[in-house]
């Protein structure tokens, strides 16, 4: 039985190797040749012609309208082998296939036709293997090639150029019986050479020098002046720009101006002036703010690197909110991605927007791929300023604050002796008209406070400032005192209406808030921040030094980020991470701004956001936005949104068109002045701005009840000096912040630069 068994058990094997090898064959042989030569036409990429199917093993032995197109083991039934020869039907109809093709498929049929497409494919299946099948031939053109090494061609005149590449012309020459032209004269040489490298004529005066100069390397000497001239540069960064589609401005119907346009033009200049590589400089087109180790310009002290990126800026842009307007975005994609293929690939990518590419080997699912990595980045303005171009400016303006601010300590400690007199003289009612009697104090001195008090008491009670106003018990006592209420009642009512009104608010906030990042702190992952204005924290109770106009002051800043604390020319943007790990809620940010500053929300890292909104606030207060965008959670998830606080310095829609924000002329387009700073950013569940807690009236209430209204000035002015005293000292917080800023604003301190002269002296040194 054994013996027996054998015979069975390797004819088996025998047939299993056979079967395998067939299969192979196919695969190797048959298969490719039915893919890229009749797929197109007898498949399920589309209505097969003549009813013939040859994408499946059933539908090419059923054949089609003609009959059977393979017959296993049977040539003179086979209509595909008289169609593949050109005897009767002459596929493919382009042109005949290679004697050894039309050999490979009588072998196959000859030996039993193997065919493992037992299923019908798909449409989609066989419209992949279409692709897959051009793309490798494709890929095997000769311009897809690595370079190689090739050696010079032997000429019949060697002596007619030394130059390898002159070698190669002089080959195609010969080759076609043509003769080189004359060598040309002096004159000639200098004139061609000159526009070739500078675009511009030579001098008279550099023609007669070359054509008098008898020097063996005359000529070497001539190619390095031109090269390092100057002009060499701008002629051959004019030929890059056109290919980059170089402009000023995006024309269409506003014709916006170009961002860092002239920046760009510029550093194409430097780059072919100081011979940067050329692989050095795509690199920093297309990713200069990713290298690790960018190309620093030590003279005008610059990141030339950061430069190279406004690339992707150049281009189509038309008007319109990214976020609002469908085909705006996609647009402005389809334009980089062609500019991007040409200018650095020599290819059309884009026509693979609608269909995989009819000539070159580029897919559908490639173009998208590339409009990926374009729209996962985020379209923003950098900064190339190196921390050192400014750095000794900015260190001498940080001296001069440092000597002012105990001088400002010192005047404005004499002003709340001043104000409290005043209060007292008002309160009393001893004002006559528009002047005050303080004994031996001028009655112009603090006449603008005493106006103020003034105002205040005469105005209709039902106009009375809020709680938050710190005149707000002042009035109301006083109001009170004259129609017979004791001083203290009226005092320990409010206090009583302070602490209610205080706890209510900090329930409130507590309830719905539900994250709080405070930038004073330092800056939250996954945020980002830019720019020479933010490089550093601001600690409370810093300040601002006006840089125009009767001020000395501008404001007392409660510290966090702000462009402006050194002045308001320095540059600075801040971004959140995308929202949606924020969701759900509500994002208030505690902010303050001016000059163009702006904050935008960005969907989809577009291009082109023109739903900007400008910051008009000198003291931080809270801008609340939703994290949603209006939209559901569902729509945005498949979306990236950031929001962003800029300078329109740092604001890559800026300036912008006509009619967004107001009115913007060339002058403040222009002009570098903008700021804006952020102190806090809450996240909570619901429509619901961070409410003032009035933390600071606690210590105006903390001592015993006043018993008349001299009495109720001392608590005032104690309060007042306090605040002075913790800003004197260092030892402000917000509420000292705030107290400060509302006596710059009334008038209870000295903010005019003439107050002192020495005052005056920092300032205008400052300004300087």
């Amino acid at each position: 039985m054994t013996t027996a068994g054998l015979p069975v058990t390797f004819t088996k094997c025998a047939a299993a190797a056979d079967d395998a090898s067939a299969i192979e064959f196919f695969e190797k042989r048959i298969r490719p040749v039915l893919v890229r030569n009749c797929y197109e036409c007898h498949s399920a990429a589309q209505e097969h012609k003549g009813g013939l199917r040859l994408d499946t093993r059933m539908g090419i032995r059923r054949g089609g309208e003609s009959g059977p197109a393979v017959v296993p083991g049977a040539l003179d039934e086979s209509l595909l082998l008289e169609a593949i020869r050109h005897e009767s039907f002459e596929m493919p109809p382009t042109k005949k296939l290679p004697d050894s093709v039309i050999a490979d498929f009588v072998t196959w049929i000859e030996t039993g036709a193997a065919d493992p497409r037992d299923k019908p494919p798909s449409r989609q299946v066989v419209a992949q293997t279409l692709w897959n099948a051009l793309f490798e031939d494709r890929r095997h053109w000769w311009s897809h090639q690595p370079l190689t090494r090739t050696s010079v061609p032997q000429v019949e005149s060697p002596q007619w150029s030394n130059d390898p590449i002159d070698r190669f012309v002089l080959a195609k020459l010969e080759q076609h019986g043509l003769q080189p032209a004359p060598r040309a004269n002096r004159t000639n040489l200098i004139r061609r050479l000159t526009y070739a490298l500078t675009g511009l004529p030579p001098t008279p005066v550099d023609t007669e020098r070359f054509v008098a100069d008898d020097a063996p390397d005359a000529w070497e000497q001539l190619v390095d002046r031109l090269t390092e001239s100057p002009h060499f540069g701008e002629r051959w960064a004019r030929h890059w720009m056109d290919v980059v589609r170089y402009s000023d401005t995006y024309g269409s119907e506003w014709d916006i101006p170009v961002k860092g346009s002239w920046r760009y033009r510029d550093y194409l200049v430097r780059a072919f002036n100081t011979d940067v590589p050329f692989d050095q400089l795509v690199r920093e087109q297309i990713a200069g703010d990713l290298l690790e180790h960018p190309r620093i310009n030590p003279i005008d002290q610059i990141n030339e690197s950061l430069i190279g990126t406004i690339f992707f800026q150049m281009g189509e842009k038309r008007h319109g909110d990214s976020s609002e307007f469908n085909g705006i975005h996609q647009e402005m994609l389809d334009n980089k991605i062609d500019a991007f293929s040409k200018t650095f690939q020599a290819m059309t990518v884009s026509c693979a927007r609608c269909h995989d590419h009819k000539l070159d080997a580029i897919s559908q699912r490639e173009y998208y791929a590339l409009g990926g990595v374009f729209m996962s980045s985020r379209w923003i303005t950098n900064t190339v300023d190196l921390p050192e171009r400014n750095r000794e400016t900015l260190y001498q303006l940080s001296e001069l604050k440092a000597q002012l601010r105990p001088r400002l300590a010192e005047l404005w400690a004499s002003d709340v002796g001043m104000a409290l007199t005043h209060m007292q003289a008002v309160a009393n009612g001893t004002v006559s008209g528009d002047s005050i009697d303080v004994g031996g104090v001028s009655p112009e001195e603090n006449s603008d406070f005493t106006k103020r008090l003034q105002e205040l008491l005469k105005a209709d009670p039902e106009k009375d400032p809020p709680l938050e106003h710190p005149l707000h018990a002042w009035i109301s006592i006083v109001r009170e005192h004259r129609a017979g209420v004791p001083v203290a009642d009226v005092w320990n009512m409010l206090a009583a209406r302070y602490r209610l009104e205080q706890q209510k608010r900090r329930k409130l906030n507590k309830q719905h808030t539900v994250q709080v990042f405070d930038f004073r702190e330092g800056i939250p992952d996954g945020w980002s921040v830019d720019g020479v204005g933010l490089r550093d924290l601001v600690r409370c109770g810093d300040f601002t030094v006006a840089l125009d106009g009767d001020a000395a002051v501008g404001r007392v800043l409660p510290g966090g980020l702000f462009t402006n604390a050194l002045s308001p020319r320095l540059n600075g943007a801040v971004r959140t991470p995308y929202l949606k790990d924020f969701l759900p809620g509500q994002l208030s940010f505690e902010a303050a701004g001016g000059d163009f500053a702006a904050h935008r929300t960005v969907v989809d890292n577009a291009f082109l956001t023109e739903k900007q909104v400008y910051l008009g606030r000198r003291d931080p207060t809270w801008v609340q936005l939703p994290t949603s965008s209006g939209e559901t959670r569902s729509k945005l998830d498949d979306r990236h949104v950031f929001i962003e606080f800029a300078t329109k310095t740092s604001n890559p829609n800026f300036p912008p068109r006509v009619g967004l924000g107001g009115a913007c002329s060339e002058q403040q387009a222009a002009e570098p002045q903008s700021w804006f700073g952020l102190t806090r950013v809450v996240l909570h569940d619901r429509e619901h701005k961070p409410l003032d807690e009035l933390d600071r009236y606690a210590t105006l209430f903390a001592g015993e009840a006043p018993q008349d209204l001299d009495q109720l000035a001392q608590c005032y002015a104690d309060w007042f000096r306090a605040a002075l005293d913790a800003w004197a000292g260092d030892r402000i917080d917000d509420d000292h912040v705030r107290l400060m800023n509302w006596m710059l604003d009334h008038d209870v301190l000295s903010n005019r630069s003439e107050s002192a002269l020495d005052v005056a002296d920092f300032v205008s040194r400052y300004r300087w």
